[in-house]
């Protein structure tokens, strides 16, 4: 249930976060807003990693470079979502940014065809595919 919960402050920290990032993005740009939303953040780790675990006293330096793409990957994602915010809005942000997830996250686990769970799998995706096309799609206009 702890799991649960922290999952969902976690969504809500996000959906707080970008909302926050995009209004920040519209006073400057997003490569400020997101260049901020960094440098407030490893201010904040900083200071919690030394806190709770003291000076880091080694670093492993023969770790392949490849694993360290996720920062690059991460900062880029929050200068894209804050250039992208406040021109669709906090729920398509949203529902663009879960439908990418959900997507990537199939792709990546790779799907089993020979599995039982195949099926699902590909109406799941379709699913995903449906509603972000309904989120975005302007309605026609009646004549």
């Amino acid at each position: 249930m702890t799991m649960i919960l922290l999952g969902l402050l976690n969504g809500a920290l996000i959906a707080l976060a970008r909302t926050l990032n995009g209004m920040l993005s519209v006073k400057k740009n997003a490569f400020v807003a997101s260049t901020m939303n960094h440098f407030v953040g490893f201010a904040l780790l900083s200071v919690l990693i030394f806190l709770f675990f003291g000076f880091p006293t080694e670093l492993n330096l023969d770790a392949d470079f490849s694993i360290y793409l996720g920062g690059a990957i991460g900062a880029l994602y929050v200068a894209i979502n804050s250039f992208v915010f406040h021109k669709v809005g906090a729920v398509k942000a949203v529902l663009l940014i879960l439908s990418g997830q959900m997507i990537t996250s199939i792709l990546i686990d790779g799907v089993d065809t020979s599995s039982k769970l195949f099926l699902y799998q590909v109406t799941g995706l379709g699913m995903i595919i449906a509603g972000m096309y309904l989120s975005v799609a302007k309605p026609r206009k009646e004549t």
